[in-house]
């Protein structure tokens, strides 16, 4: 098997989880997927928390509350505003337009299909956060993992 970066077209380039007690998530996450959170410092003097595998980052955690917890996965292409055109004529809606994240990429959020996931996804860790059975939350895990190798086609 070989191991894709995140620079790679096509490949989720990164992850971000927004939801109600970021603290929580964190902490859940590290103790069933092993992660290690770095607060990483942005252009504008604030921090991010990332989700670190090893040495690499591969996501963080939204400083803003919502009020449910979701997932939103990055997909890294070549040209964010073609790929959004061609998503947009293809029948995509735009949820959010292309905009710069200084120091970091261009990014734009278009919902097909999304908006299903996200919420499929973010049950099965609502349900697994709930559950406090570490069996339970490994098969909600998979549950997500599964969902999200079909997401990828």
């Amino acid at each position: 098997m070989s191991i894709l970066e995140m620079t790679t077209v096509g490949n989720s380039g990164w992850i971000g989880h927004s939801g109600p007690d970021q603290v929580k998530a964190k902490a859940f996450y590290q103790d069933v997927l092993g992660w290690t959170i770095n607060d990483m410092p942005m252009q504008d003097g604030s921090s991010y928390s990332a989700a670190v595998i090893g040495e690499t980052a591969i996501g963080g955690f939204s400083p803003m509350p919502e009020d449910t917890g979701s997932w939103t996965i990055f997909f890294t292409v070549a040209d964010v505003d073609a790929s959004v055109a061609t998503a947009t004529a293809k029948g995509a809606s735009v949820i959010q337009p292309a905009m710069d994240m200084p120091g970091v990429v261009r990014a734009a959020l278009k919902g097909v299909e999304k908006l299903v996931i996200d919420d499929h996804a973010s049950h099965c860790i609502e349900d697994a956060l709930a559950s406090g059975d570490r069996e339970d939350q490994r098969a909600k895990f998979t549950e997500l993992l599964e969902l999200l190798d079909k997401a990828r086609g």
